[in-house]
């Protein structure tokens, strides 16, 4: 016989599952000795944090950077998305940052793409900004230093991602921060 408890026991433990997952994701519950901002466990300081990306602005912008210069259907896609937006697409770069979290105050490691004075914050998908206006704006909004940032053409973004076998950060000036 069986227990009529046992699909809600199922229910409850995945969900459990579930919320101890997007803890670690968001950098709320240790993994190692270490949680994913680099603080042991207990530990209060913020000079010790460690900046790592969230999401996937990572792959998002290189996937659309490289796509700007494919002769696809979805590299002609990209270039028309952006002469929707008024920019010009052989103009654009892909950066990677350091912003701080708005509503946590946590430094990490970031990516967007630049066009002059515009930026486009890829982060849910390469086809729609979460963020599409002034660099000066953007900057301000995440605390972004432009000394910690670097900024990388499609030609390197490619060579980059082939090298390291990921879509970045490969480096950026706090060395310490750096996935390689």
């Amino acid at each position: 016989m069986t227990c009529a408890r046992t699909p809600v026991i199922a229910v409850v433990i995945a969900g459990a599952a579930l919320a101890v997952a997007l803890a670690v994701n968001r950098g709320r519950m240790p993994l190692s000795p270490r949680n994913t901002r680099g603080e042991s466990p207990g530990k209060s300081s913020t000079s010790s944090r460690r900046v790592l990306p969230q999401g996937h602005c990572f792959e998002n912008t290189a996937h659309l950077i490289l796509g700007l210069s494919d002769d696809t259907p979805e590299g002609e896609g990209f270039r028309a998305m952006f002469r929707g937006y008024g920019i010009d697409p052989t103009q654009a770069m892909l950066v990677h940052g350091v912003p701080t979290h708005r509503s946590d105050h946590v430094r990490y490691a970031h990516a967007w793409v630049e066009v002059g004075d515009v930026v486009l914050d890829l982060t849910t998908s390469p086809w729609s900004p979460t963020y599409l206006g002034p660099k000066e704006r953007y900057y301000q909004l995440g605390k972004i230093q432009p000394g910690e940032c670097t900024s990388y053409s499609p030609r390197e973004v490619k060579e980059l991602a082939e090298k390291f076998r990921h879509w970045g950060p490969w480096a950026l000036p706090l060395g310490e921060f750096a996935l390689n």
